[in-house]
């Protein structure tokens, strides 16, 4: 809702520049056979205008594209992290220090046993995400 809001007030925004520039650059324009010293620089004061009111509309319309764009890609990698579900490779045990892997078929179950020593030791199930 917030974004949608956003983008709505530099549609807006976008629009409002626009027509503000494109209006001064034509009124230079129809300005510029009143005053034949002036002329020229109207002229050239229109024409910058209207470059600057289409370049504006040109450049925040595609800011605007690139940023939509980019936050549905972000959007859709953060679901996707989030739908993923880190398990614990290795643990110590706490009774001799040994390095326990844990393999894969092994990462679902509740306890496993020390090789060394013998002890169980519960496996964290908090569905890690990092």
């Amino acid at each position: 809702m917030k974004l949608e809001m956003q983008k709505l007030g530099m549609k807006i925004l976008n629009i409002i520049v626009f027509v503000v520039l494109c209006s001064l650059g034509v009124l230079f324009l129809l300005a510029s056979p009143v005053d034949p010293i002036k002329t020229q620089s109207r002229i050239v004061v229109g024409s910058i205008f209207l470059f600057c009111s289409l370049s504006s509309l040109i450049v925040i319309s595609l800011l605007m594209k690139r940023n939509e764009n980019s936050t549905a890609k972000f959007e859709e990698a953060k679901q996707q992290v989030q739908d993923e579900i880190f398990y614990i490779k290795e643990l110590v045990c706490s009774e001799c220090g040994e390095l326990i892997k844990i393999p894969e078929n092994m990462q679902n179950k509740s306890f496993i046993y020390c090789e060394q020593c013998g002890k169980e030791i519960q496996v964290p199930k908090d569905n890690l995400k990092w």
